[in-house]
């Protein structure tokens, strides 16, 4: 029997459906982020079928999703706010941890374990991010690393200014990541282990 659509599937479907007409868009602009788009679209939606991860749980991925979308393409976030990427930094844990917490819930019986594991994911994911920000960087010229805004200059024009360099962003993106996922952990012990009485006081 069918589960039952509820108002998150039909959100999700939407963002689905921008998430791929960015990609294809992209694909016009610029060959291979229009392909990476793609192909984290894809991804997504294995995950979404395949991990039974909460819709709500699901649904927070991909407002962070969005909120790089939106930093990068369509309003420039990045590039007019200097501690933007350092916000998505810190509040993606929330997300990404309670992915690896529902992905491993049924391997990892021992909850203490499991948010443990849950953080040491997600702080693994950031250092291999880190590590690809730096060598697409060095190898195709990005501007990945560092903090770039746009201001104005002698004649009036906006032009990119590096207000942090490369070495402090990476720790302070570290740091932001670290931060979120210390919360979440706190949060997801209490909520483990008061989880009867949350369900009392619900009734």
């Amino acid at each position: 029997m069918n589960e039952k659509k509820g108002w998150i599937d039909y959100v999700i479907y939407v963002i689905w459906a921008f998430f791929g007409g960015t990609g294809i868009y992209e694909l016009f602009q610029s060959f291979s982020k229009g392909l990476i788009y793609l192909l984290g679209l894809i991804a997504i939606i294995v995950v979404f079928y395949e991990i039974k991860t909460p819709k709500l749980a699901y649904l927070g991925i991909l407002v962070v999703v969005l909120g790089n979308l939106f930093g990068e393409i369509y309003f420039g976030f990045f590039y007019h706010i200097a501690i933007y990427d350092k916000i998505l930094h810190l509040f993606s844990p929330i997300a990404a941890c309670t992915f690896f917490y529902f992905m491993l819930k049924n391997k990892v019986k021992d909850k203490k374990m499991l948010i443990l594991l849950s953080v040491a994911l997600l702080l693994s994911w950031e250092l291999i991010w880190e590590i690809w920000e730096f060598t697409s960087d060095h190898l195709f010229g990005t501007m990945a690393q560092g903090v770039f805004i746009y201001v104005k200059n002698s004649t009036g024009g906006m032009q990119l200014k590096q207000v942090m360099d490369p070495l402090t962003d990476t720790i302070y993106d570290m740091l932001s990541n670290l931060i979120g996922a210390l919360v979440w952990a706190a949060g997801a012990l209490f909520f483990t282990r008061n989880k009867k009485k949350i369900k009392k006081l619900q009734k």
